[in-house]
């Protein structure tokens, strides 16, 4: 499935790090971003973390919530928030079906079939996509997403 700029983002119900089911809906009003990550502890899911929890802090107080989704169970990224950020919620997509419908998901012959796509999707408090990454830069990442966030809280003053 390929998502466009515009079109409400596919729903979702996931278990976060601490086994509780988590759903698009609890973020309704807010700014979300959706962050994609292959492998928890991994040198560069460790790297965009690192760089999307320095991100959320500068977003403290305002209406944006940071979510990853990985394949990993919920242990796995229990540990990896602890380790590497703090202020992100982690949900686990195990069967990947979430990934599907996102256009995460790699295809049997891909390189890295058993992971999803390294993407970000920023989604407005309507619920609809604001804004799609493939994420070619984990270093430089964030500030890609501040620059559209700065720019989103603005218009939506």
């Amino acid at each position: 499935m390929v998502l466009t700029v515009g079109e409400p983002a596919p729903d979702f119900t996931l278990p976060d790090s601490q086994g509780s089911e988590t759903g698009l809906s609890d973020f309704a009003g807010r700014w979300l971003v959706l962050w994609w990550f292959p492998k928890a502890k991994s040198t560069g899911c460790t790297l965009q973390a690192r760089g999307v929890d320095a991100l959320a802090r500068g977003f403290a107080g305002a209406p944006v919530v940071f979510v990853g989704v990985s394949y990993d169970p919920p242990d796995v990224n229990r540990e990896f928030c602890l380790e590497s950020a703090e202020t992100v919620t982690f949900l686990s997509d195990a069967s990947g079906d979430v990934a599907a419908r996102y256009g995460t998901k790699r295809g049997p012959e891909e390189e890295f079939s058993g992971a999803p796509r390294r993407m970000t999707f920023v989604i407005d408090p309507d619920q609809r996509i604001r804004r799609i990454f493939t994420v070619q830069d984990v270093s430089g990442h964030a500030d890609e997403v501040r620059g559209v966030l700065v720019e989103a809280l603005k218009s939506n003053a």
